[in-house]
């Protein structure tokens, strides 16, 4: 069994597209599923039960950034991917405009 899996981009800012492209092959009468780890774990969760395969077990998947992450695929029988990396960049810095609200908090007012 054949797993590939590619991004277009390894680095992307916070909230861009994120496209992923691969193919199982021979195609699987089972379920392929994404899998999802956060930098710092060794925990993986599913991100897609069940991605849809073409008839020549291809896939595109399209996500949007929201932090860094591994990705890998996963299948019935037991065949896994190669993982790969998307980085997102933290923010340096976050301006606010004066008493807007960050999180349900609203800033503190000087007497």
């Amino acid at each position: 069994v054949q797993e590939t899996l590619n991004l277009a981009k390894g680095s992307v800012k916070h909230g861009a597209v994120v496209v992923m492209k691969g193919r199982v092959w021979p195609r699987p009468s089972g379920p392929v599923k994404l899998l999802r780890r956060m930098p710092g774990t060794s925990t993986w969760v599913v991100s897609v039960a069940k991605l849809s395969l073409g008839t020549e077990g291809r896939f595109t998947f399209r996500t949007t950034a929201v932090s860094s992450r591994s990705y890998k695929l996963g299948s019935a029988n037991g065949a896994i991917s190669p993982v790969v990396t998307l980085t997102v960049p933290a923010a340096t810095s976050a301006l606010v405009p004066r008493g807007a609200s960050l999180m349900g908090f609203s800033p503190a007012r000087a007497s």
